[in-house]
């Protein structure tokens, strides 16, 4: 792994950014992630797609706290299609489900956390603020790119 990444605070107001699944992350909270090898900021955008659990909808349906591991399928974001500004823009590109799925997978992300931290945060409703680290993989899944890693963090 070449480098060691620590994101800086956000100036402003400290609101949180979504990162799916329901989970949340402060932008006022540092984020170390790992450079494995080189920078993806030459890309236009990228089209994240989060991998449906099944036994985690089931379970969460019927009031059990389980949270299954995150996983993540990331795209580059095609050529000449602008990104909407709100849900309510209809000028932006606004995919089938179909046109998502044809997109060539550019990376994976899968959480590494464990089932009882998951749960235990769910049941204290931290469930965003859990610690985690996240590994992104190439289309192989063994070639790792960088790593994204949190620590806990009580929520309030």
């Amino acid at each position: 792994m070449s480098e060691v990444v620590v994101a800086q605070p956000l100036q402003g107001d400290g609101g949180d950014v979504e990162l799916g699944g329901g989970l949340t992350a402060s932008l006022l909270d540092p984020i170390e992630v790992t450079l494995v090898e080189k920078d993806l900021t030459a890309m236009s955008g990228v089209v994240i797609r989060q991998e449906v659990v099944k036994t985690e909808v089931m379970a969460q349906a019927l009031g059990v706290p389980y949270e299954a591991k995150n996983k993540y399928k990331i795209a580059m974001l095609p050529g000449g299609v602008s990104v909407p500004s709100s849900q309510s823009d209809t000028a932006g590109w606004n995919p089938t489900n179909q046109e998502l799925e044809a997109l060539p997978t550019l990376l994976y992300a899968h959480e590494q956390s464990d089932c009882i931290t998951r749960c235990m945060a769910i049941m204290g409703g931290c469930a965003g603020g859990r610690g985690m680290k996240m590994s992104f993989f190439e289309d192989d899944r063994k070639t790792e790119r960088f790593i994204f890693t949190r620590k806990f963090k009580v929520c309030a």
